[in-house]
């Protein structure tokens, strides 16, 4: 199911929207609640150490001397002295989970998380210090304050539930998911009327390529005013209704080329048998008519099959054969019969190909090339010239020279010779003997055998038409 531009856009703003603000938010709880936490342990800290003076050493034990002493609702505390006896710990309901003791250097102190009694998250400080001396204590034994031995190092664990921090952040993330939902509300309601605006020239654009029609395939879409990332669409449909005059100019072109080849022989045919119908004549001269008139209809059916040979394979529905073509033979053969056909001396040619090549190809289309590029190099070729014929073997395939001297032929001419229907001559004098669709018909056999056609204009006013097979088609 396909859904508007428009739609999508707003669709794609808002969840990048979306996106956006969910991350945001998470990151601002995710700091929220480390400030939050670091607040509660300055707190703690601050109670450890103001609980630091209960703790007294008489010599024997470590006593906890502050009755009553109160850190705050939802604090607890813990202490234990240096061989693991607890000496102190909070009273009431909370109380912190039985542990072994922790492992603390003198004035070391650290944080970590936990769970009470209860089962709720708490955050706990623990410190490690060295309580006072009872002064009384040991004047009573008999020794100076100065030669007292040293106090025995207490840890203290210090802790508070979350439950405020953990409210806080449910209250911030419920103010989020309303700022949340109203910043996507507004968002939609600011980008609705922007989109129009954004796709302004893209329904400039479907409206100009609605007016098109097909009497309308010279005019071109307007690409000046049209945005960077809209831009391909028009050039891409300029460069289509290009392509498509052209197809229609040339459609009509074949029409009228096909009428004018058509028109000539036909012409020729009805003078020729009104001519005869003119009066009695003798019997010789009507064997002359139906002769001329023979070659005539041989000439029409043979442009028509060209004609329909090219609508074939422009259908795509010529089938190509596997024959094995000793190459040579081949060759010899069809310039034999051409030359036959033309009254010339078909010795008159340069032969450089080395017997034994083998071609894996459509003998009958291959026959088709050959005799129009041989029909070619006669008609075209100044007489008293030789033709060379050379082929070459390399790891790309097999190339087959067809050299003659050709006068008036320009290298700007050389793209238009493979055209349908082109003639060099524009009175079209030869029209009944050369249609001008050979080299079109021969390059379009050769592009459905993975071949192609190439001509070049050579030095002293040479001309060289060259067949190119593939090396799969050279056993």
């Amino acid at each position: 199911m396909s859904t508007s531009l428009r739609w999508r856009v707003l669709l794609g703003a808002t969840l990048v929207t979306f996106v956006a603000l969910l991350v945001a938010s998470e990151i601002g709880n995710v700091m929220l609640r480390d400030g939050l936490i670091s607040q509660l342990d300055e707190r703690l800290a601050l109670a450890a150490h103001g609980l630091t003076p209960a703790f007294e050493d008489d010599g024997s034990s470590v006593h906890f001397e502050w009755e009553g002493a109160g850190v705050g609702p939802q604090v607890v505390f813990r202490a234990w002295d240096a061989s693991g006896s607890i000496v102190a710990e909070s009273s009431g309901n909370l109380a912190i989970p039985q542990r072994d003791v922790p492992k603390l250097l003198v004035s070391e102190s650290t944080h970590e998380t936990l769970k009470l009694s209860d089962g709720s998250n708490a955050r706990a400080t623990l410190i490690s210090f060295l309580p006072k001396v009872d002064i009384q204590t040991e004047s009573l034994s008999g020794s100076s304050p100065s030669s007292a031995r040293p106090s025995t190092p207490v840890i203290l664990e210090v802790a508070a539930t979350l439950a405020d921090v953990e409210s806080v952040l449910a209250l911030a993330k419920k103010r989020m998911a309303i700022v949340i939902g109203s910043a996507l509300l507004l968002t939609i309601a600011v980008l609705w009327p922007i989109t129009n605006i954004i796709l302004r020239p893209v329904n400039t654009i479907a409206e100009r390529i609605r007016s098109l029609d097909v009497s309308e395939l010279r005019s071109r879409i307007d690409t000046t005013k049209c945005p960077t990332e809209l831009q391909p669409i028009p050039v891409r449909l300029n460069e289509l209704l290009g392509r498509l005059e052209e197809s229609f100019d040339r459609e009509r072109a074949i029409t009228a080329n096909v009428a004018h080849e058509l028109r000539t022989p036909l012409a020729g045919l009805r003078a020729t048998i009104e001519l005869a119908e003119t009066k009695s004549r003798s019997i010789e001269y009507y064997q002359r008519t139906l002769s001329d008139c023979g070659q005539i209809g041989h000439e029409l059916e043979s442009l028509v099959e060209r004609i329909l040979l090219l609508a074939r394979i422009d259908a795509g529905r010529v089938a190509i054969q596997n024959d094995s073509i000793e190459l040579e033979s081949f060759l010899k053969s069809t310039w034999d019969s051409v030359a036959q056909a033309a009254n010339r001396d078909s010795t008159s040619v340069d032969w450089r190909v080395p017997r034994g090549t083998i071609v894996k190809s459509d003998s009958a289309l291959l026959l088709i090339v050959f005799r129009n590029l041989f029909s070619n190099a006669l008609s075209h070729g100044i007489a008293d010239h030789p033709i060379a014929i050379e082929s070459e073997t390399d790891h790309n395939g097999i190339r087959v020279h067809i050299t003659n001297k050709c006068d008036g032929v320009h290298e700007s001419e050389l793209p238009r010779l493979k055209e349908r229907f082109y003639q060099r001559d524009l009175s079209r004098s030869q029209t009944g003997k050369h249609s001008g669709i050979g080299l079109s018909l021969c390059d379009d056999i050769l592009k459905l055998l993975n071949g192609r056609l190439e001509l070049k204009l050579l030095q002293e006013g040479r001309f060289q038409a060259a067949v190119f097979l593939s090396m799969a088609s050279v056993k």
